[in-house]
């Protein structure tokens, strides 16, 4: 699973060679948006936790969010891991239109006025108590404010997991299955399950879902050992199993999934079948 991510409107998944099913249920990428009175910019808040290109951590998602939107909007980006909100912070110091907090969105108030738009890229799939979470967002939208997440589909479409599962199990031993419904990064990979949370308890309407299905760039431009380093550190289920073995064993691991990765190696970077359902709802008028 790759937790410390974020929320933001997934307003930049990649376009070259994408296709789009439409699909039962609901998941997607949530984005808040909201306008002060007398303003005429949006603001849109980024919830917790992190294709095209998978990588780069919050401040690339929340400027493309930026730039999309009207101007004079401002984005403010929340996210439960201090590295990663000090990244964003370094990349941006001086938009003030653009800004960064850590913290976790399933336990802070709604904000006042409440947002817009809500956007969340690959986050949404690790609340602890999703029941909470997703009744605490439907109150950070604004009445008919919209919301957009991002999760992955099943893993049998995302052939680039497997790579990875079997590269570490080569090098130390078989890893045991997740629970079902615990937090991690398929947990709505059959999205009906999210549907029903947005509907039920998010309070949210004209729930749709789509699944975007294009060769995904892993980390970005990179080389094959780029590529390896970040599908590593980015799940903490291959990052706290390696964290068992010695450094010998996580560099074997490394070599193994460098090594698989090397013919998906082109244009610049290692490139592999993705599948991503795109959710997007809206709230009631209040």
């Amino acid at each position: 699973d790759h937790r410390g991510g974020y929320v933001v409107a997934v307003n930049d998944a990649p376009r070259s060679g994408a296709t789009k099913d439409r699909a039962g249920g609901g998941a997607g990428a949530p984005t808040h948006v909201r306008a002060p009175p007398g303003a005429g910019g949006w603001q849109v808040g980024r919830v917790d936790e992190g294709g095209g290109a998978w990588g780069g951590g919050a401040a690339p998602t929340a400027r493309s969010i930026l730039r999309g939107a009207a101007p004079g909007s401002v984005v403010h980006g929340y996210d439960v891991s201090p590295p990663m909100i000090e990244a964003a912070r370094a990349h941006d110091p001086s938009l003030a239109s653009l800004t960064f907090t850590v913290g976790d969105v399933a336990a802070m108030a709604p904000p006042e006025p409440p947002y817009l738009r809500l956007a969340s890229r690959f986050g949404v799939m690790f609340f602890d108590d999703p029941s909470r979470a997703f009744r605490r967002l439907g109150g950070w939208l604004a009445p008919r404010g919209r919301l957009a997440f991002a999760v992955w589909a099943p893993p049998r479409d995302n052939p680039w997991i497997a790579t990875v599962r079997a590269a570490v199990e080569a090098a130390t031993e078989p890893l045991p299955p997740p629970p079902a419904d615990a937090p991690g990064p398929f947990r709505y990979a059959a999205a009906d399950p999210l549907v029903r949370l947005l509907e039920d308890e998010a309070g949210v309407v004209d729930v749709d879902v789509s699944t975007w299905r294009a060769p995904l760039a892993l980390g970005g431009l990179g080389t094959p050992e780029d590529a390896a380093r970040f599908a590593l550190a980015s799940f903490t289920t291959f990052a706290h199993h390696l964290e068992r073995f010695d450094v010998a064993a996580r560099a074997r691991a490394h070599e193994e999934l460098a090594r698989a990765f090397a013919p998906h190696h082109r244009d610049g970077a290692v490139r592999m079948p993705a599948a991503i359902h795109l959710v997007t709802a809206r709230a009631r008028t209040r």
